[in-house]
This record gives C-alpha cells, sequence and structure tokens, in this order.
C-alpha cells in the first residue's frame, strides 16, 4: 500500500468516525457512544479506532473520556458537527482535517438531507 493510499484510508476512517458520531448526535445529543459500539458500528481494528479517535480529539472534533484498560465514550463536538458539515455541503473541497471527501464516498444520501 503506498503513502497516498495509506493516508486516504486514514481520512477515510475519521470520516466515517465524524459520519457515525454525527448521525447519533441528531438522534441522542448528549450521549456519548462506547468503544464497542463504535467497534460494532464502523468495523473497524481495534488499533485504528484508538489511533484515529486520538486525533479527532487532538483536534478538538471530538469530546472523548478515556478509562482504564483503553475504554472511552465519545461524542461530536461542537467543532466536529462544523468540520463534518463544511465536509458534506462541498464534498469536492478541502476542509481544514479532511481532503475533499468525494474521493472517499459514495454517492449515498448525506446526513445533512434529514435536517
Amino acid at each position: 500500500m503506498s503513502i497516498v493510499e495509506r493516508d486516504l484510508d486514514e481520512y477515510r476512517t475519521r470520516y466515517r468516525i465524524l459520519k457515525t458520531l454525527f448521525e447519533y448526535n441528531n438522534d441522542h445529543p448528549f450521549v456519548s457512544l462506547e468503544r464497542s459500539e463504535l467497534l460494532t458500528e464502523l468495523k473497524l481494528p481495534e488499533k485504528d479506532l484508538e489511533n484515529n479517535i486520538r486525533f479527532l480529539q487532538d483536534k478538538m472534533l471530538v469530546e472523548t473520556v478515556w478509562f482504564m484498560g483503553g475504554e472511552f465514550w465519545t461524542k461530536i463536538s461542537s467543532e466536529g458537527v462544523e468540520e463534518f458539515y463544511k465536509a458534506e455541503k462541498d464534498p469536492y473541497k478541502r476542509t481544514m482535517y479532511l481532503p475533499p471527501v468525494i474521493l472517499f464516498t459514495d454517492d449515498e444520501q448525506s446526513p445533512l438531507d434529514d435536517i
């Protein structure tokens, strides 16, 4: 796998995490998702999920509470909502932390269509 493909995979994973948290936030605005729920929903290797949650937390796109043993609860932050909204609004344009999402999304319905 080339460096570009690896980077694109990481961006895709971060986008999927933000999308999942964004959608969950619409139904449950004050509730966090547990690590196990994200692993089940996203079907990611544990290390990939953990690394990307830490990245998103460092960029203040998610709010995460860590527990001993690697467990965590996380939810999208207001900055994360804004980042996701910008990515969905113009999928051909780069945001602060995501490349143009058209590079790794299908022509599926946007979660913003339901708002």
